[in-house]
């Protein structure tokens, strides 16, 4: 009896090491994370992921984590679930930042966050953020870095930026612009010291222009690579036509909507250009009663006249 219950001891544990030898698990995905990888069939892998973030473009879904301590991202459809890019590639966790005047710190990165992920012809662009955690830091953790990466499935591009010293620029957001290019925004860790900086890049990471301020991208619309016409947020408001090279107003139209009361809320709007040289402007309002109601417009692009 002893040699029965010795021999089935040994091959439970044979059989135990078997399946930790062949990384097989009944582990099952219980957080919101481990079920969205769970989905995209890349839980319980060699890569532990740290967080995802959906692109510019809201079909589009991005991961990041490690693997052996290299840096790991995966971009898939959300239609169909097919893999659109598989990357890794080494990020140092320990960072040195000169702070200025001969003084250093040493920052350990501790976890990763991918944001304002942009595709365009198996061409990707993503700000990687990297958090440091310790008691350091105020409210416990910072952002240390903040890289900009341009990647395909055969080179990539990096521009790093760093939170230190107080006076450095980050970057910030990323907003898809004229065809295939993107504005690219990197704003002062004190927002006091200086205006936002905006960059326009290629999707291979080819700068191909830059100017100080800032661009309200949600409510501007590129007619080219250096121009745009931005929207009025506001009854009496004016459509601009701007040059964001030279800084130039091109043209700027009369106040719009100046009928309905100042205290009219804009609730939604929309715009396209047409065929014809125009850009169709249409908004839904409302009324200080209540009332509500919808305007259209057009505006030439050459002039900026207007015709309702």
């Amino acid at each position: 009896m002893k040699k029965i219950v010795l021999a089935i001891t040994v091959l439970a544990t044979i059989f135990i090491a078997c399946e930790k030898e062949s990384g097989n698990s009944d582990t099952q995905p219980s957080t919101d994370l481990e079920k969205l990888l769970d989905e995209y069939g890349i839980f319980n892998t060699d890569v532990s992921f740290e967080g995802y973030s959906v692109g510019v473009d809201t079909n589009l879904i991005y991961f990041n984590g490690r693997s052996d301590e290299n840096l790991c991202l995966k971009s898939f459809d959300r239609t169909d679930k097919t893999n659109l890019l598989s990357w890794i590639e080494d990020e140092p966790l320990e960072i040195e930042v000169h702070e200025g005047y001969g003084e250093y710190s040493t920052h350990q990165i501790s976890e990763f966050i991918i944001q304002y992920p942009h595709n365009f012809e198996d061409k990707h662009v993503f700000i990687l953020k990297g958090l440091a955690r310790g008691e350091q830091y105020n409210m416990g953790q910072r952002i240390i870095t903040s890289n900009l990466y341009f990647v395909s499935d055969d080179s990539y591009k990096i521009m790093k930026s760093l939170t230190f010293p107080f006076n450095a620029y980050f970057y910030h957001q990323i907003s898809s612009w004229f065809e295939n290019y993107v504005i690219v925004s990197k704003t002062p860790v004190e927002s006091q010291l200086a205006t936002d900086s905006c960059f326009c890049y290629s999707m291979s990471g080819d700068l191909m222009y830059k100017y100080k301020g800032s661009l309200p991208v949600s409510r501007s619309l590129p007619i080219n690579l250096h121009e745009c016409i931005t929207f009025p947020i506001s009854i009496g408001a004016t459509f601009i036509r701007k040059n964001l090279l030279t800084q130039e107003e091109v043209w700027i139209s009369a106040p719009q909507f100046t009928d309905l009361p100042e205290e009219t809320r804009i609730d939604n709007y929309t715009y396209s250009l047409t065929d014809d040289g125009y850009l169709l402007y249409q908004m839904d309002y409302t009324l200080l009663s209540g009332e509500k109601g919808s305007r259209s417009i057009k505006i030439e692009i050459a002039t900026g006249k207007i015709i309702e």
